[in-house]
């Protein structure tokens, strides 16, 4: 068991653990860990599986630790780094996939947003016609000039085709 002791401190070592912190986290006293470390008590398989899964590792990989050699071990922690970028990956294309949806949903809203504003614009021109019918009066050159931009042939059939493009997009 001395080599399992061995590879139990270089594995704490190189995760930056203490010896207390190891005692804490295995629920033991300082004093009981230190043996376990220096090889002074045997150590139950119980007590083994519990310090392999605070280190987040099987009880075989602590026990065969030190027969691996060195880039070995570098290959298992980058498969390891190589599992979490995938899984970061997946959660940044879920993310993605949202924010593409609402931005489907924003481009609908803009066009209804632009159909209602052109629609208001027609209203508007047509109040500023009839209330100068009705009370007799010139239009000002500025309400003709805004007039005139208001009333371009704005083809509502148009907006409505956009809209339902931007929505079957969406759907799909």
């Amino acid at each position: 068991m001395d080599n399992v002791s061995e590879n139990i401190k270089k594995i704490r070592i190189e995760k930056s653990l203490t010896q207390v912190e190891m005692a804490d986290r295995l629920g033991i006293k300082q004093s009981s860990y230190q043996q376990i470390e220096s090889g002074r008590n045997d150590i139950t398989f119980s007590r083994l599986q519990q310090i392999a899964d605070v280190f987040q590792m099987s009880v075989i990989d602590i026990i065969e630790y030190g027969d691996l050699p060195d880039f070995d071990l570098e290959k298992l922690r980058m498969k390891d780094k190589i599992v979490e970028i995938r899984e970061r990956v997946k959660e940044l294309e879920g993310r993605v996939k949202e924010l593409e949806s609402w931005l489907k949903d924003k481009d609908l809203i803009i066009k209804y947003m632009a159909y209602e504003l052109d629609t208001a614009r027609k209203s508007i021109a047509k109040l500023i016609i009839e209330n100068a019918i009705h009370t007799k009066m010139e239009i000002p050159q500025d309400l003709k000039e805004t007039i005139e931009l208001f009333q371009k042939d704005i083809d509502i059939n148009d907006y409505l085709k956009e809209i339902k493009d931007i929505e079957n997009t969406a759907n799909e």
